[in-house]
């Protein structure tokens, strides 16, 4: 069901007014169903006709009064007697109607005793149908009010979520930026100023294209593949032969929602650890496959001799996928990275899109 925002003039959420309109006409049948025991007899039936008619103009008013209480924030006890008095209020001039109609329809005289004027004439009564539809309009007040907290707690969830994966994202461009300008220094040292100007044109080139990106949490794969290849352009110019590249992609993937800036900390974690500090390089080699429900990454890298596990496991670029990956599929992902016999490996698995 739609809920109501909540403003100023209406801090509370209410259902609309036609649900609690529309339990008083269950009421009101429910009523009628009971007097078609007295069918055959003319009198009785238009007297249970008058009560009903009574009940649904009184249902109204006290509807609208219940609304207001809760509103108000009035306490329970107090809610409830006041909720009595109005539907007893309003069960005595239904009663006062029948007593005049029953006056004008015979040559008795009108009878204003108490007794007469209190009755409440069983369960098909006024004031017991009054108390039903307050009971059933006070358990619909609840379950709606819960419903729209309930609602506000998800909400407020998801943005705390966006923001911590926001926050996550922009910790990764310092990370990146420090890492290639580091490499840019390191070939100016070297002497190699051509590179170092190449490196710096691919570096503005990336940095463009990652300020402009929109916040979008997950974007196409073929997007994620595309803004890591960019990176691999420039790790390529800085490590030149000693870093080979090899990719395995199934084409249907190529539109799966993959998080944003997934590939790029992994590769990159990959090189820093496993092919840089290696004299001879390595080979990179990255499968992405449908695995099942799941789209399943998995990234090979030889291990430097100089590198151990507990760092590579643990780096920026490990625990940023993995708190990411927490945030946006809880329960639905899975994310293992060690060694493995000739190098390390990390794998990824993240729910697929249905085709």
């Amino acid at each position: 069901m739609d809920l109501p925002h909540s403003t100023q003039a209406d801090a509370i959420d209410l259902p609309p007014l036609r649900w609690p309109l529309l339990g008083a006409g269950g009421v009101a049948a429910c009523s009628g169903l009971l007097s078609l025991q007295v069918l055959g007899h003319e009198a009785a039936w238009q007297q249970r006709l008058l009560l009903m008619a009574c009940f649904l103009l009184s249902a109204l008013p006290l509807t609208l009064w219940q609304r207001a209480l809760w509103r108000r924030g009035s306490g329970r006890w107090a809610t409830a007697l006041l909720l009595l008095l109005a539907s007893g209020l309003g069960a005595l001039a239904s009663n006062v109607l029948l007593a005049v109609w029953n006056a004008l329809g015979s040559d008795a005289p009108l009878n204003w005793s108490w007794a007469t004027l209190l009755r409440g004439r069983g369960p098909d009564g006024v004031w017991m149908a009054l108390l039903v539809h307050t009971a059933l309009h006070a358990a619909l007040n609840h379950a709606w009010a819960l419903q729209a907290e309930r609602l506000r707690s998800a909400q407020a969830l998801q943005l705390a979520r966006e923001a911590e994966l926001r926050a996550l994202r922009y910790q990764l461009q310092p990370h990146f930026l420090f890492n290639t300008l580091n490499a840019i220094s390191a070939l100016s040292t070297a002497g190699q100023g051509g590179a170092a100007r190449e490196l710096i044109s691919d570096l503005a080139d990336h940095l463009r294209s990652t300020l402009e990106a929109d916040e979008r949490l997950l974007v196409p794969l073929a997007e994620e593949l595309a803004h890591t290849e960019t990176y691999l352009a420039i790790e390529k110019r800085r490590l030149g032969p000693r870093l080979q590249l090899q990719q395995e992609l199934a084409p249907e993937l190529l539109a799966q929602p993959t998080p944003r800036w997934l590939l790029q900390p992994l590769v990159e974690n990959a090189l820093r650890h496993g092919i840089a500090p290696r004299p001879e390089g390595g080979l990179l080699r990255l499968q992405l496959q449908r695995d099942g429900a799941d789209v399943l990454l998995q990234l090979d890298n030889p291990l430097a001799e100089s590198s151990s596990s507990a760092a590579v496991g643990h780096g920026i670029g490990h625990r940023n996928v993995r708190a990411r990956l927490a945030l946006l599929f809880p329960g639905r992902h899975r994310f293992d990275a060690g060694p493995v016999s000739g190098g390390y490996r990390v794998q990824v698995r993240w729910p697929a899109a249905a085709p």
